[in-house]
C-alpha cells in the first residue's frame, strides 16, 4: 500500500511538472510574441510622430533656421535658395525633412530612443543601412510588409518604410523616384527593458499563477490516484474474496479437487456438449478400498492424508481438460470428454496401478509409518449405453465400480 502511495506521489509530481512546464514554455513564447507586438506599436507611435513632423516640413517646402556650427548648410540639398540672408542680416539655411530627421537623431543619440534614416541609395553616406536594415529594405521594395520589428540582444529594432508622397516629388523626382516608391526607411530602436517593464506585471502574476496551478494540479492528481489505488485495492480484495468464496463453493476443502456440486455442474455441461456434437464422453467412479478400516486403525486424520494423496496422484495422471471431483466420502469421479470406453478403461488401469504402488507416509497416534491402498474403478461411456440423461451415465459407472468391488476390489470394470 505504501509503495502505491509513493508511486502516486511520483506520477503526480511528473505529470504536474510536465503540464505546468509546458504551459510555462507556451506562455513564455506568447509573452515574447506579445513583447514584439508591443514593440511594434511603440515603434508605430514614434514613427507616426516623426513622419508627421517630416510631412509638415515637406508641405512647407522646408524651413529656414539660423546657420550655426551645429546646423551648417546641408551639402546634400541641391536647391538654389538653400542659403539666404534675412532682414536682420542673419545667415539662414534651409532644413528639408531628411536634414531635420538627421538633426533629431543626433539629439536622440544616447537616449532611451534612437531614430534615424536609412536607404539602399542614400545621398548622405551616414544613412547607409546595416545588414538587418538592408534585408528589411529589400523586403519593403518587394512589397513584403508594412513595418518590421525584431529583438536583437537587449534592444528592439523597428523599421518603417518611407514612401514618396506628392510633397516629396520636388526633391526626389530628379533622382528617379516616382510617387509611392520606397525611398528608404525610418529606423528606430529602444531598449528591451522598456517593454519588459510594461509586461513585468503579467510575468510576475503568471509566476504566481504557475505556482498555484502546479500545487493545485499536483494535489488533485495525487488525491485522484490515491483514491483510485484505494478503491482498486478494495475492488481487487472484494474480487479475490468473491473468487475465494466461489472456489470454496465448488471445491472440496480437504483434497482441493471439485466437490460434488462443482463436478456435477461440469458433468452436465460436458454431457450436453457430447450429445450436441456427437462426441464420446466417459465417466469414472472411483472408490478407495477398505477405507473404513484405515480410519478405524489409524484414525480419521490418516484417512484424510490417504484421500489427499490419492486425489493428488490421480490429478497428475489426467489431461489438462479432464476433471476430477470428490463425489462423497472416499468416492471420486473423473470426467473424460472426447474419450471412448476402451481408452477410458486404459486410463483407469494406469490410475489403479499407480495408486497401488504409492507409499503413503502417515503420522498417527498409533505409529509413524507408511501404508498402501488400492482403488476400485467403474467406467461408463455415454455413447455405448445410449444414455439420454447424465444420471443414467453416472449410475452406470457407479454400478461398474460396485461390480469391481464384488469381484475382489483393486480392479477396473467397464460398463457394457
Amino acid at each position: 500500500m505504501i509503495n502505491r502511495y509513493i508511486g502516486s506521489f511520483i506520477i503526480s509530481l511528473v505529470i504536474s511538472v510536465v503540464a505546468v512546464g509546458a504551459a510555462a514554455v507556451y506562455l513564455r513564447s506568447d509573452i515574447s510574441y506579445t513583447g514584439l507586438e508591443v514593440a511594434r506599436l511603440r515603434g508605430d507611435s514614434i514613427a507616426h510622430i516623426v513622419q508627421t513632423v517630416r510631412r509638415w516640413n515637406a508641405m512647407h517646402g522646408g524651413v529656414y533656421v539660423v546657420t550655426t556650427d551645429t546646423t551648417p548648410p546641408n551639402p546634400y540639398l541641391d536647391v538654389p535658395d538653400r542659403d539666404i540672408i534675412d532682414s536682420y542680416n542673419r545667415a539662414l539655411t534651409k532644413v528639408n525633412p531628411a536634414y531635420m530627421t538627421r538633426q533629431i537623431s543626433e539629439i536622440l543619440a544616447g537616449s532611451q530612443i534612437e531614430a534615424g534614416l536609412t536607404s539602399l541609395r542614400p545621398l548622405n553616406p551616414v544613412n547607409m543601412p546595416d545588414d538587418w536594415e538592408r534585408k528589411i529594405l529589400n523586403r519593403f521594395e518587394e512589397g513584403d510588409g508594412d513595418t518590421a520589428v525584431e529583438l536583437q540582444g537587449d534592444v528592439y529594432r523597428y523599421l518603417a518604410p518611407l514612401k514618396v508622397k506628392p510633397e516629396c516629388l520636388g526633391c526626389h523626382q530628379k533622382y528617379g523616384y516616382e510617387l509611392g516608391d520606397v525611398r528608404g526607411g525610418l529606423s528606430i530602436q529602444f531598449p528591451v527593458n522598456q517593454i519588459e517593464s510594461l509586461l513585468g506585471g503579467i510575468i510576475s502574476r503568471s509566476q504566481y499563477l504557475f505556482y498555484f496551478a502546479f500545487c493545485t494540479l499536483f494535489v488533485t492528481i495525487f488525491i485522484s490516484l490515491s483514491l483510485f489505488n484505494y478503491f482498486s485495492l478494495r475492488l481487487a480484495s472484494s474480487r479475490k474474496q468473491e473468487e475465494k468464496l466461489l472456489h470454496q463453493a465448488s471445491h472440496d476443502g480437504l483434497t482441493g479437487v471439485f466437490n460434488r456440486r462443482g463436478i456435477e455442474s461440469l458433468a452436465a455441461v460436458e454431457f450436453i456438449n457430447s450429445v450436441e456434437k456427437a462426441t464420446p464422453f466417459s465417466v469414472m467412479m472411483i472408490d478407495v478400498d477398505h477405507f473404513k478400516r484405515v480410519n478405524d486403525l489409524y484414525g480419521h486424520s490418516v484417512g484424510d492424508q490417504v484421500l489427499i494423496c490419492v486425489a493428488r496422484e490421480m490429478k497428475d495422471l489426467l489431461r489438462e481438460f479432464d476433471q476430477l471431483g470428490r463425489y462423497g466420502g472416499e468416492e471420486f469421479i473423473v470426467l473424460l470428454p472426447g474419450v471412448g470406453a476402451t481408452k477410458a478403461g486404459k486410463i483407469a488401469e494406469r490410475i489403479r496401478e499407480t495408486i497401488r504402488e504409492v507409499q503413503i507416509d502417515v503420522e498417527s497416534a498409533v505409529s509413524e509409518s507408511s501404508l498402501k491402498v488400492t482403488i476400485s474403478i467403474g467406467v461408463a461411456e455415454r455413447g455405448r449405453g445410449n444414455f439420454e440423461q447424465l444420471d443414467e451415465l453416472v449410475d452406470s459407472a457407479d454400478q461398474a465400480m460396485y461390480a469391481a468391488k464384488h469381484r475382489g476390489r483393486d480392479r477396473v470394470v467397464v460398463a457394457e
